[in-house]
């Protein structure tokens, strides 16, 4: 390896041990970008989870936009919010619960646009996507899919 590789790679190095510290995570940890996706408050959180299994919170929050604005106006705002949490935190895979389908088909709509947003964040960064059906989700959290949200 060339001197000037060497130095390439431990300036890598260096980079990626600054961005782990200064998000409270360690070298070797893997993180999760959680989110939950929707075009009024998309809320996210990020998880650490270190060689024993043990899960610790990194950051999380709620990304809003309001109603009067285009959806393209909201949809961007979206985008770039996020995608500033995936850069600064820089998740080995994103965890979403796909949409719903119910009654109010406006919701679904707006739902899946924020959806997209996730979807073409994790292809334009290479990161895993993982997608759960919300009956999983509400089985996995209170022990059964026909839970009511609030549980």
């Amino acid at each position: 390896m060339s001197t000037r590789n060497r130095s390439y790679e431990e300036l890598g190095r260096q980079t990626m041990l600054a961005r782990a510290a200064a998000i409270g995570a360690k070298v070797g940890d893997r993180r999760y970008c959680g989110v939950d996706p929707g075009l009024a408050h998309m809320g996210y959180g990020v998880v650490a989870q270190d060689s024993h299994g043990d899960l610790r919170e990194l950051c999380s929050g709620t990304i809003s936009t309001e109603a009067p604005l285009p959806d393209g106006t909201r949809m961007e705002h979206l985008k770039r919010a996020l995608g500033d949490v995936i850069r600064r935190t820089d998740p080995h895979a994103i965890v979403v619960e796909d949409v719903a389908v119910g009654r109010n088909t406006s919701v679904v709509v707006k739902t899946s646009l924020s959806l997209g947003i996730v979807i073409e964040l994790a292809h334009e960064y290479g990161i895993e996507l993982v997608r759960y059906t919300p009956a999983s989700v509400k089985r996995r959290v209170a022990g059964t899919g026909n839970a009511e949200k609030a549980a």
